[in-house]
């Protein structure tokens, strides 16, 4: 399979499997901020798309530390959301502490490195599923 080709794969599957979790844990009707949470979610997937095929053309070369990279720039991702995220205020009626704030951004951190680390592993999979090197 191309690069182009899972890239595309992974960025779409990983776009539907945190927007349905997330549509699965809202509250019924979602509230007005889970469109936010869907335009992020579209956001990292577009993300996801182009740095799938760096991740494969690492993969492909040997690059050093690749994972570790990968994990790195997951939580990278994963602290942009939630700073983001954090930037919109959330529930009025909620004030968090900076530690409650601190905790959020390393939750957030850690699920964007586990994130990175799966679609790393699915797109060299899909890859190498196609090439015949499984």
């Amino acid at each position: 399979m191309t690069y182009h080709k899972a890239a595309i794969l992974c960025a779409v599957t990983f776009f539907l499997v945190w927007t349905t979790l997330a549509g699965a844990l809202a509250d019924r009707p979602p509230p007005p901020g889970f469109l936010l949470l869907v335009a992020l979610f579209g956001g990292l997937a577009v993300l996801v798309y182009f740095r799938v095929r760096s991740y494969l053309v690492w993969r492909d070369t040997g690059v050093r530390m690749r994972v570790a990279r990968v994990a790195l720039e997951g939580c990278a991702a994963g602290v942009c959301a939630a700073l983001a995220l954090a930037m919109t205020g959330g529930e009025p009626s909620v004030t968090p502490s900076a530690l409650d704030r601190a905790i959020w951004v390393a939750v957030l951190g850690g699920l964007g490195a586990v994130s990175a680390l799966i679609v790393y592993a699915a797109a060299a999979r899909i890859a190498a599923g196609e090439n015949g090197d499984t």
